[in-house]
């Protein structure tokens, strides 16, 4: 009886999906849809069941969001434009790459210009006129524009007599508050600039190196330093001539929340001085090493830093002594990323975060080339190991964190006795990967300096190999000999959630830990960290062995050609 009534009380409370609600219908639709400009999501949505079809036809808000193609048919975006009823539009028309009719396009929405709230437009030089006068002719709904040109678009006192600019001086666009450039220099009006709060500039080197003299220098300033409302900048492939811009003058944007700076050869920490922004402001700085660089790096690495390259000095920049000085949480990581091609391109990431208060700054340095020789990759650790204290205040980081990927740094040695000397404050540590960890262990095992404030520490590790049981083994002697343990109070050993799921696996873990806990507090933890693991290499196995198996090549042969897994327990 009682089981009857909880089983009816259950499906009071089912609710089948023919009857939820619209509101609730159409939210599940909006996830469906993402971001997605093509037409897939239509037929997954509307042909469920009549109700889903007859929610969705009514729901305006999955309408608003269109793309104009060049083989896009006008009944298509008619029928986008009907449905969407009078809510606001994110519209895109073009295709990067491919030359389109847009003076057509825009005759498609000439009666629905004043709904247009979001733009994207992809265009070529002899589009021009026809992109400036649409614009010119968008309503005050307009609050984001994106132009992406498919050549190189110059200002009006940058170019020749046969060429045109992209200007913004007759729109009337007083709610703008975000334009994003791509492949295209823009002259827009003081009274636009200064409401933007979010603008990104990418991909103007091609013009920047070419140009005689120092106007577009010149234009950069001007035109940042009037954009004074901004919260978000992105520079990218941009200020490769850094010494000509505002001439020892700072661009000053006091309300700038977020700046992003990408510029390949020219280390980003020569651009970084140029903007006089708030300490609270989020920095991310990414320099990209040209082939020239890393020659320069392999050839004489004392003459070429890591990490300096891509963050400013403190003691040449006043900036950055107030903002990495004070940095209280400190990360680096290196690691390789396969590429669509499938190079191994290899980053090393070092952020923290200053203060008391959450205000985070990063810098990466793209290596591009990934050297197999273990000689440079111990060598580029090092000293990116080395540029840490140079740019920040050891004595203030309370939190470290190291992740090393193992197919990175092989033997690669480890200077964590030079790293425990420096950082003394350091109360919570994290380690990743396999030669770190060993390394780290065996530092300890041996070197009477140690983190002295040190209380919890976190180890990931892909996988418990012979050599890391080893320099466990290293510290429990030492724990034997002077009753002193060296490790901190709390450990914690974030394994893959794969070694917890096998039955005997996780048997012999569980021996493991009870050995390491006769010296010290060991918790588990099953989680995945993509930094310190080989999950990348694996995934660009299995790319390669659904290659082999496309071609029909039996699938012992291609197991037999892939490296063998890391052993486990």
């Amino acid at each position: 009886m009682d089981a009857a009534v909880t089983e009816n009380t259950s499906a009071a409370f089912m609710v089948h999906v023919n009857h939820l609600p619209p509101e609730i219908l159409t939210e599940i639709f909006m996830n469906i849809r993402g971001n997605a400009l093509y037409f897939d999501w239509i037929k997954t949505i509307t042909g469920v069941c009549g109700y889903w079809r007859r929610v969705a036809l009514e729901s305006a808000s999955l309408w608003v969001k269109f793309r104009i193609q060049p083989r896009s048919k006008p009944e298509i975006v008619a029928m986008f434009l009907r449905r969407s009823k009078n809510a606001t539009l994110d519209v895109t028309i073009g295709r990067q790459g491919v030359h389109m009719d847009l003076c057509a396009a825009f005759g498609l929405l000439d009666e629905h210009k004043g709904r247009i709230k979001v733009l994207t437009l992809m265009f070529g030089v002899d589009q021009i006129p026809c992109v400036e006068g649409f614009v010119a002719t968008l309503g005050r709904q307009l609050t984001a524009l994106h132009l992406i040109g498919n050549e190189y678009v110059l200002p009006r006192s940058l170019l020749s007599a046969s060429r045109r600019h992209l200007s913004l001086a007759s729109a009337h666009i007083p709610e703008l508050r975000e334009l994003h450039v791509y492949r295209v220099v823009v002259d827009a009006p003081p009274g636009i600039l200064s409401n933007l709060t979010n603008l990104e500039l990418r991909c103007l080197r091609e013009y920047e190196l070419n140009a005689a003299g120092s106007p577009f220098a010149n234009y950069i300033f001007q035109t940042l330093s009037t954009c004074s409302n901004l919260g978000r900048l992105v520079l990218e492939d941009v200020l490769w001539r850094v010494n000509d811009v505002g001439e020892g003058r700072a661009i000053s944007l006091p309300k700038l929340r977020q700046l992003r700076v990408q510029v390949e050869d020219t280390p980003t920490a020569q651009i970084l001085p140029l903007f006089s922004i708030p300490d609270t402001a989020t920095v991310d700085s990414i320099s990209v090493w040209s082939g020239s660089r890393w020659f320069d790096w392999i050839h004489d690495k004392s003459r070429v830093g890591i990490f300096k390259t891509a963050l400013p000095l403190p003691d040449k920049d006043e900036g950055a002594m107030r903002r990495y000085s004070s940095t209280r949480s400190l990360s680096l990581r290196a690691y390789n990323q396969y590429q669509p091609d499938m190079l191994a391109y290899t980053y090393l990431d070092f952020g923290g975060v200053c203060g008391d208060a959450p205000t985070p700054w990063s810098a990466r340095v793209d290596l591009r080339h990934y050297s197999r020789n273990v000689k440079s990759r111990a060598a580029l650790f090092s000293a990116a190991i080395r540029d840490m204290p140079v740019l920040v205040n050891p004595l203030q980081v309370v939190q470290l964190e190291i992740h090393a990927a193992p197919h990175l740094l092989a033997v690669a040695p480890w200077p964590w006795a030079s790293i425990m000397r420096q950082f003394q404050r350091v109360e919570t540590l994290t380690v990743g990967g396999a030669c770190a960890v060993t390394a780290f262990l065996l530092t300890l095992s041996k070197e009477k300096s140690r983190f002295p404030a040190l209380t919890t520490l976190t180890l990931c590790l892909y996988d418990v190999t012979r050599m890391t049981k080893d320099a466990f083994e290293a510290c429990a002697k030492v724990h034997e000999k002077t009753g002193r343990s060296v490790l901190p109070p709390s450990l914690i050993l974030r394994l893959p959630p794969k070694l917890g799921e096998s039955a005997a696996d996780r048997k012999q873990l569980d021996g493991w830990v009870t050995q390491l806990s006769t010296f010290v507090c060991v918790r588990l933890q099953f989680e995945t960290c993509a930094y310190c693991t080989s999950l990348v290499f694996e995934d660009r196995l299995q790319i390669l062995e659904e290659d082999e198996a496309s071609k029909k090549v039996p699938k012992a042969t291609a197991v037999a050609s892939r490296k063998p897994p890391l052993s486990f327990l």
